[in-house]
């Protein structure tokens, strides 16, 4: 999916879900499904943000280093 800004909104409110399931007392294996899906869909949030969010900022130069005659 290359609609960053779904994604994102889509992993956010699934997060918050589960945070207010959690607050209300739901079912353990609710709970631990969701939480062992967290980590998945954080790893394809922050892909599909690398990958298709544009980038507006300076480009980045290569480090030189300077070595010192001695």
């Amino acid at each position: 999916m290359k609609n960053y800004k779904l994604v994102t909104a889509i992993v956010t409110i699934y997060l918050l879900v589960y945070t207010i399931l959690q607050q209300m007392g739901a079912s353990l294996t609710i709970l631990a499904v969701m939480f062992a899906l967290s980590p998945v869909l954080i790893l394809w949030m922050t892909f599909t943000i690398l990958r298709y969010a544009p980038y507006k900022g300076p480009e980045l130069e290569e480090i030189k280093v300077k070595e010192e005659k001695k």
